[in-house]
């Protein structure tokens, strides 16, 4: 059981970071042509966040998707996600292990790699601030 403070903690870290990551010119210019929504629920706590992107504009925000089910859902617990994002763990190998499962499409799934290594610095910008 992960303790509820630690949670609390990280979950305002995730709100910095969409924060960062909806301000971001350099990922707004870079995904100009996506045009997808994500989900992201932490098995920790059941609450998340979600991104939608949207030629080259950027939405992100606590809580759940607002318009129904979102392209793409991630279910993982927040030491996976938190890990991804720093670098230390490999999101193939956690889903292949069972850490990680996602619903939807998996075209837009596939096309999410390269933006999830693009979203890396504006979470680790935010990690810095604690």
């Amino acid at each position: 059981m992960v303790h509820m403070q630690a949670v609390d903690a990280y979950m305002a870290l995730v709100g910095r970071f969409l924060g960062i990551l909806s301000d971001d010119a350099k990922l707004r210019k870079k995904t100009a042509g996506l045009q997808a929504s994500f989900q992201v629920t932490f098995t920790d706590n059941e609450e998340g966040f979600c991104i939608i992107f949207d030629g080259g504009e950027i939405e992100a925000s606590l809580g759940a998707y607002p318009r129904g089910p979102a392209d793409v859902g991630l279910r993982l617990p927040i030491a996976v996600f938190d890990g991804m994002m720093r670098g230390t763990v490999n999101g193939a190998k956690a889903a292949m292990a069972g850490q990680m499962s996602f619903t939807g499409s998996a075209r837009d799934s596939m096309r999410m790699q390269p933006v999830l290594k693009l979203m890396m610095k504006p979470y680790q910008a935010a990690a810095a601030v604690e």
